[in-house]
C-alpha cells in the first residue's frame, strides 16, 4: 500500500512527538495554511498570497528548528519540495520572519525558544529512499490495514506506519533521533 501525503505528514508528527520535538505547526494536506510565511520581499502594493509559503510540519527541540515539507510518492513533487527548502534558506528575511512567528507561538504554548536556533531541513515521501545531501529523509512505509480516513483515538499510528529517518551525518540522527 503505497501512502497518501496525509498519510506521510501524519507518521511523521507522530514520529517526531515520540522523539520529544515539539510541533509548532502541522500543515496537511488541505489544512490551509494554517501556518503560513508570507514573502517579506514581495511588492507591498501586491495584497495577495503570492509567494507565501505553509511548510508542512515545524518542530522545535532544544536549539533545533525543523522543517519538514512532505509529499506521498511523486518523485517530481519530492524534487520540487527541496528545491524549495534550499531556497528558504536564501531568503534571510523570510528566515527572520520564521523565527519571529516560530517565537510568538512558543511564548503562547509557553516553550522555550532561542533565536539562534540551528535550521534543520528534511522532506518526507514514500516508495523509494531518494535522499539529498544536504537534507535529511523520511521514509514512510504503511501497513495494509492502515486507513487514514478512520483513524480510532485508541490507535497507535506507529504501529500500522514505519518512519525511518535517514540523516545527513551522524550528528544530525543524533539531534533527530534522541
Amino acid at each position: 500500500m503505497e501512502p497518501s501525503e496525509y498519510d506521510v505528514s501524519y507518521a511523521i508528527k507522530q514520529w517526531l512527538l515520540s522523539h520529544c520535538w515539539n510541533i509548532i505547526a502541522f500543515n496537511p494536506p488541505g489544512a490551509q495554511g494554517t501556518f503560513s510565511l508570507p514573502n517579506p520581499s514581495k511588492n507591498p502594493a501586491y495584497k495577495g498570497q503570492t509567494g507565501t509559503q505553509s511548510p508542512d510540519i515545524i518542530a522545535i527541540k532544544e536549539n533545533y528548528l525543523l522543517i519538514v515539507e512532505c509529499k506521498d510518492t511523486n518523485l517530481a513533487k519530492i524534487k520540487s519540495d527541496v528545491k524549495k527548502l534550499r531556497n528558504f534558506l536564501i531568503n534571510t528575511e523570510r528566515v527572520d520572519l520564521l523565527k519571529r512567528i516560530v517565537n510568538n507561538v512558543c511564548i503562547a504554548n509557553e516553550f522555550t525558544f532561542d533565536a539562534n536556533v540551528e535550521i534543520i531541513f528534511a522532506k518526507g515521501h514514500g516508495r523509494n529512499k531518494y535522499t539529498e545531501s544536504d537534507i535529511g529523509t523520511f521514509f514512510v512505509t504503511v501497513k495494509n490495514n492502515w486507513n487514514s480516513k478512520i483513524i480510532d483515538v485508541k490507535t497507535k499510528p506507529l504501529d500500522f506506519i514505519n518512519v525511518e529517518y535517514i540523516p545527513i551525518s551522524a550528528e544530525n540522527k543524533k539531534i533527530l533521533e534522541n
